[in-house]
C-alpha cells in the first residue's frame, strides 16, 4: 500500500499488487510531474525495496525513516535480552518453594510491559518495581538504559543535537556488546541518513498505518478473498 499526499494534506491511496522495487519505481513513476515535483518529503519503513525506488524515481525527494519503526526496533532489542534471561533463569532455578512462588522467571514475565514503557510514562510503583528489578538483573538494567538512550535521540532539539545523541547512543552499545543491540545498532548504520533526515522533514507513517489498521480488519471480516482486485476494491471503498 502507498500513500500519497500533497502541500493541502489531501491524500492518494493506492494498493499495489507487490512491495519490490520495481512495483513501487513503476508506481512513483507514473505519478503526474506536477506531483512528483510538488513531494516535499518520504516517510517510509526501513525497506532497501523501498529506498532504492524511491532514489531511481525521484532523485532528489528526502527519506525519511519512520520514527515509530526504529523505537520499536529498539524495543525488540531490549524484550529479546529479557526473554534470553528468562530462559536462562528457568533451566537454572531450583524446583521447590521458589518455583511455587514464581521465582524470578515469573516476574521477569511480569515486567515485560514495564520494560518497555517509556520512561516519562511510568507512575511510581512502576519505577520502584523496576529498580528492583535491576538489583537483580543487571543485565537488563543495561538494556533498558540503551533503549532509554535510543528514545533520547527523538527528544532533540535539532538535527545537530540528534547527531550528538546517534553517536552516544552508538558508543554506548559497543562497550555493552549486547548482541540484540548490536544487530540494531549495524541496522541503524545502514539507514543514518533517513534517520537523521527526519529532524529537517518531521513526517511519519502515521495516516498509512491508521489505514493498515483498517485494511487488516477487511481481511479479517473477509475470510479470505478470491482475488488480489477483488481485495483491492474493498480496500479502496473503504479506505480511498
Amino acid at each position: 500500500m502507498t500513500v500519497v499526499c500533497d502541500p493541502d494534506r489531501r491524500c492518494l491511496l493506492e494498493v499495489l499488487a507487490g512491495r519490490d522495487r520495481r512495483t513501487l519505481e513503476r508506481f512513483l513513476r507514473s505519478l503526474p510531474a506536477e506531483q512528483r515535483r510538488a513531494l516535499e518529503a518520504v516517510s517510509i519503513d526501513p525497506a532497501f525495496a523501498y529506498r532504492e525506488a524511491l532514489r531511481a524515481a525521484l532523485p532528489g525527494v528526502p527519506i525519511v525513516l519512520d520514527p515509530f519503526q526504529l523505537v520499536r526496533g529498539a524495543n525488540g532489542a531490549l524484550d529479546t535480552v529479557r526473554r534470553q534471561r528468562q530462559r536462562f533463569l528457568r533451566r537454572r532455578r531450583p524446583v521447590g518453594a521458589e518455583r511455587r512462588q514464581g521465582g524470578f522467571r515469573s516476574h521477569l514475565f511480569r515486567a515485560r510491559r514495564r520494560l518497555l514503557k517509556g520512561r516519562e510514562r511510568l507512575d511510581e510503583s512502576e519505577r520502584r518495581s523496576l529498580c528492583q528489578l535491576f538489583q537483580r538483573e543487571p543485565l537488563i538494567a543495561e538494556a533498558w538504559g540503551l533503549k532509554e538512550r535510543f528514545r533520547a535521540i527523538y527528544r532533540s532539539r535539532d538535527r545537530a543535537e540528534a547527531e550528538r545523541r546517534l553517536e552516544l547512543f552508538l558508543a554506548a552499545v559497543e562497550r555493552a556488546q549486547i548482541p540484540s543491540f548490536l544487530a540494531f545498532a549495524n541496522g541503524l548504520r545502514d539507514w543514518r541518513e533517513e534517520l537523521l533526515a527526519y529532524f529537517d522533514q518531521p513526517t511519519t507513517n502515521g495516516y498509512a498505518e491508521g489505514v493498515i489498521n483498517k485494511i487488516k480488519v477487511i481481511k479479517r471480516r473477509a475470510y479470505g478473498l478470491p482475488s488480489f482486485d477483488s481485495y483491492r476494491n474493498r480496500i479502496l471503498v473503504a479506505c480511498g
